[in-house]
């Protein structure tokens, strides 16, 4: 049970190992002495058995029982708190029993692998200071396989009386382990670790009810950790507590971030594309100036809203009109017609064009199309944006001075139609007080009347179209 515990220990530490592996994937390749160091240590094993003097200390006089063993670790820390380790040992073993007149020798090779686990950074909240800062302590639990040869032998004559032959028996080493900083990339230490054999024959004396046999190594160590560069540590030097402390601090730097907002246009500064949006102006979401039209021109600053898609506008927003007809460039099929001149919706000359005094060349018959007035919403007040139309109708009225217009109000669907007929009135009525008012056009050549909701230009998702007053010329 004991054993099975050991393995599924270290099982599940070379696991996280591997799952990290995979989680970095995508860093830089790693060097493969990354977190990696090697430790050399010199010290006494010692065997508990059943050949052996005292409990807890050694002999020397006619058998001495401390020998020497040199080994050998190879380390890789995984994170703060766990590492795995690859160790060979290799050194002597001996006991002593006066009471029977026997002792024992052998020579020991081991092999095995270990957790560690680190205890300073595992039970420590905060990091320690000063000097107590170099020390690291670990707790070491393996698996390994131990080969001897014991002979067991009697003291006063030194005859063998029994032997256990060339065998490998499986041990389980336990133990601790402390630290001392002395640089960087180097640590002196001290361990000591007790070694469980699976067997009963390491001392070549077997009796019947007596446990398995033990040993244990206790010696100095020098750490050194590889692929360091200058003033850099080790990770398992680094207290986790600290990288949480850090991580939070940043999380709290970044939602601190989440709630500024330098233009005071609602968005927050992380997620605005323009920090400096100028006060007033409505936003989207991205924190950019709403441009309905998408012409480029913010709507705080846009004199004319809509716009036609595709439209070259002037520093206000308004869709340039070079040959000053009432008809943007984007949908003029006569981009050059001459000033004067009557055009339908698509800036084609309609019936007779006006000769080079301004005044028509002939008559005709036919109800003709003049530029048309747009309006907001519920509204008959005349916007910017349409009063070089207006200007464009008594510029023409002028230079025809017979010439006579009728302006038809009309409305969306919005609202009763009642409502809608006295609106679209009210929006006719405007215009003509406007051509009166600041062209001193004679108001008995002005003709109105309202069609309300009745005739829609377009469909409800463009109503911006049906709110409006035609300019029609009566011949």
């Amino acid at each position: 049970m004991k054993k099975s515990v050991i393995t599924l220990v270290v099982f599940i530490a070379l696991s996280s190992f591997a799952v990290q592996a995979q989680g970095e994937e995508t860093k830089p390749k790693a060097k493969i002495t990354d977190n990696m160091s090697i430790t050399p240590a010199l010290g006494l094993l010692h065997f508990y058995g059943d050949i052996r003097q005292y409990d807890f200390y050694p002999v020397t006089k006619y058998n001495n029982e401390n020998k020497f063993g040199f080994g050998l670790s190879v380390n890789k820390t995984i994170n703060n708190i766990f590492g795995i380790s690859g160790q060979f040992l290799y050194g002597s073993l001996s006991g002593t029993k006066r009471s029977n007149n026997t002792y024992f020798t052998t020579n020991i090779l081991e092999g095995n692998i270990s957790l560690l686990i680190n205890v300073r950074n595992l039970m420590m909240r905060n990091a320690p200071s000063g000097k107590c800062k170099k020390f690291s302590t670990y707790i070491k639990i393996g698996h390994g396989l131990a080969r001897f040869d014991s002979e067991a032998k009697a003291l006063n004559t030194d005859n063998v009386l029994s032997i256990s032959g060339k065998t490998t028996e499986a041990v389980t080493p336990i133990g601790i382990i402390c630290n001392y900083q002395l640089k960087n990339n180097l640590d002196l230490g001290f361990n000591f670790t007790y070694r469980a054999a699976n067997t009963d024959k390491l001392d070549a004396w077997e009796s019947v009810g007596s446990s398995k046999d033990m040993y244990s190594f206790a010696g100095i160590s020098l750490t050194y950790h590889l692929g360091l560069g200058e003033g850099e540590e080790p990770i398992d030097r680094k207290n986790p507590f600290d990288e949480i402390l850090a991580d939070v601090n940043e999380i709290k730097t970044k939602v601190a971030g989440l709630g500024g907002d330098d233009d005071n246009d609602g968005v927050a500064n992380s997620f605005d594309k323009d920090n400096a949006t100028p006060e007033g102006h409505k936003v989207y979401g991205d924190g950019t100036s709403v441009d309905t039209d998408g012409d480029g021109i913010a709507d705080a600053n846009d004199n004319e809203l809509f716009t036609p898609k595709g439209s070259e506008v002037d520093g206000n927003g308004a869709a340039i009109d070079t040959d000053k007809d009432g008809v943007p460039d984007v949908y003029d099929k006569e981009p050059s017609s001459k000033i004067g001149t009557i055009v339908n919706y698509q800036g084609i000359t309609i019936g007779k064009a006006y000769s080079e005094g301004g005044r028509l060349s002939g008559g005709g018959g036919a109800v003709k199309s003049l530029p048309i007035v747009y309006f907001q919403s519920n509204g008959s007040a005349i916007s910017y944006s349409e009063i070089k139309k207006i200007a464009q109708v008594a510029f023409t009225m002028k230079a025809n001075t017979d010439m006579k217009i009728m302006l038809v109000g009309h409305a969306d669907e919005t609202g009763s139609a009642e409502y809608n007929l006295k609106l679209s009135q009210k929006r006719a009525e405007k215009v003509k007080q406007h051509l009166v008012k600041y062209y001193k056009i004679d108001g008995g050549k002005i003709q109105t009347s309202s069609e309300g909701e009745k005739n829609p230009l377009a469909n409800k998702q463009y109503n911006t179209v049906n709110r409006r007053v035609e300019i029609k010329q009566v011949l």
